[in-house]
């Protein structure tokens, strides 16, 4: 498989480490409850369709990404900088 990198172009998947869940990146502040702490540490969501992944490119330039993928099929739909997706996207 390979990664479109928004910057570099389509990279190997060796390059990169898998993080996690995007949603990840919308933490709880310190003024939320003790439910919201919960729901971020211990729920997640199990999509059979498109779901949004946090990636590192260890090997490369050492960005972070969020890669849109489908679930079933492994195909990349959409790729960002994370720093970029975090501003533009609600996640």
């Amino acid at each position: 498989m390979r990664i479109p990198h928004p910057l570099l172009g389509l990279r190997p998947i060796h390059e990169f480490v898998y993080i996690g869940d995007a949603s990840l990146m919308a933490r709880p502040q310190d003024t939320d409850t003790f439910k919201d702490w919960h729901d971020y540490v211990y729920l997640r969501a199990n999509p059979d369709t498109h779901h949004r992944e946090l990636w590192y490119h260890n090997s490369g330039d050492q960005s972070y990404l969020v890669v849109e993928r489908h679930m079933r099929t492994h195909e990349i739909l959409k790729t960002w900088l994370a720093r970029d997706y975090q501003l533009t996207t609600q996640v």
